[in-house]
């Protein structure tokens, strides 16, 4: 049997190493909420003083990304994902010493600040390096262990809190990320191919460079470039942040509770299975073609959601997958679409400031779309916005590919 080369498997190894940060990722925010309410109750707060802490821990991430790339100029990633992670770890096992909120927030900026390298960015910093080929696969197969990490921690530390308390389990939390980031960040990541002599993903095949003949056939200038990724990208987070909402939509259209948990599962298996989709037809059908099918399902679970007080159930949780289709335009389409326009050596830079930028813009989306059901008493308005948005981003995709066929008519 041959032996394999490191050529051929180091690269799988970094999407492994991308897999277990996306682990991470979904286990410190997708399962979060199953802490809420027995540390409520513990410390006799409400639960939104207790779940405020995600809120520090997500902005600290977002606003230490752009320094996080900075600092990638100065030092090897591998030693500063294991320092970060170790940080973030020690903050998460504090968590189990305090007896009131207000240290829980102390610890969240120290969490923040080490989950920024434990983040979108980090992951995707990686494959651009890592992958020049079947980049779009990997980003979803990697992005969908983001959902399987909520999933599967939801049920472990769900289990813990009932046997051994929300202390251990948040001790166990924390001892997960030391052990994964710091393995990994010492033993298996590298920021390029070249610090071990290898090179990128079939990067001697003509397929690896067709980032670099994309980015010529769009035509456009590097600042017409920025202008369409910060629109996607904004368009993406604005549709994104009305899922929250899935669950009391249901409710306030005459459901009850039970129900939209259960459309809250259905999108977030959606959430799961179109990354993996999204990724895998991008490297075939092309990237813009892939997510303006992505934008089309928003538009018909919009669709659905205007009429989820009269339709059936079933037609209410296709309504939902369809809405959950929308995360992979987040997580999938932004980076590959972003790589699609500006060229790589700008990639890590732009990502950051958009990252930044555009989670913001997530947070408040999230409150502004309750505080319009509070306004209007439905959420005829919030999903209005949502309709107009997927339909935006649809146009937005036709306006791309007229610039790609123009180019391309152009060199003819």
């Amino acid at each position: 049997m041959k032996k394999l080369s490191k050529q051929q498997y180091y690269p799988w190894l970094i999407v492994l190493a991308c897999c277990s940060l996306a682990i991470q990722m979904g286990m410190t925010s997708n399962a979060a909420g199953v802490f809420f309410m027995p540390v409520a109750n513990d410390l006799g707060v409400g639960v939104s003083s207790v779940s405020f802490y995600t809120t520090i821990i997500s902005l600290m991430t977002a606003l230490m990304g752009p320094t996080f790339v900075r600092l990638l100029g100065k030092f090897k990633i591998g030693p500063l994902l294991a320092v970060f992670g170790a940080g973030a770890a020690a903050a998460y096992c504090s968590f189990a010493l305090y007896h009131n909120v207000a240290p829980f927030y102390v610890a969240a900026f120290i969490a923040g600040v080490g989950m920024a390298a434990i983040s979108t960015l980090t992951v995707n910093l990686l494959l651009s390096q890592w992958f020049h080929s079947a980049v779009g696969t990997v980003t979803g197969l990697v992005f969908a262990f983001t959902g399987v990490g909520g999933a599967c921690f939801s049920v472990i530390f769900e289990r813990i809190i009932s046997t051994a308390g929300w202390r251990t389990a948040y001790i166990v939390e924390g001892l997960i990320i030391a052990v994964l980031s710091i393995f990994f960040g010492l033993f298996i990541i590298k920021r390029t191919p070249a610090e071990i002599g290898l090179h990128a993903f079939c990067e001697n095949d003509d397929a690896d460079h067709a980032s670099v003949k994309v980015q010529k056939s769009m035509g456009v200038s590097h600042k017409t470039a920025i202008i369409l990724a910060w629109i996607f990208a904004c368009i993406s987070f604005l549709t994104v942040a009305f899922n929250s909402h899935l669950s009391p939509y249901a409710v306030s259209e005459g459901m009850d509770s039970a129900f939209g948990a259960y459309m809250v599962s259905a999108c977030m298996v959606a959430n799961i299975v179109s990354k993996l989709i999204l990724g895998s037809i991008s490297d075939r059908i092309g990237v813009i073609r892939s997510v303006t099918i992505f934008a089309v399902l928003g538009i018909v679970g919009s669709l659905i959601l205007f009429r989820l007080g009269e339709c059936s159930r079933i037609v209410a949780l296709i309504g939902a997958v369809a809405m959950g289709t929308q995360f992979a335009i987040n997580s999938v389409g932004i980076p590959i679409v972003l790589r699609y326009l500006v060229s790589p050596d700008r990639f890590d830079k732009t990502y950051a400031t958009i990252n930044l930028g555009t989670l913001a813009l997530f947070a408040l989306m999230i409150t502004g779309y309750g505080s319009l059901y509070d306004l209007f008493g439905t959420y005829f308005v919030s999903n209005m916005i949502v309709f107009i948005l997927c339909i935006m981003m649809c146009v937005l995709c036709a306006v791309m590919l007229v610039i790609e066929a123009k180019a391309a008519k152009n060199r003819a």
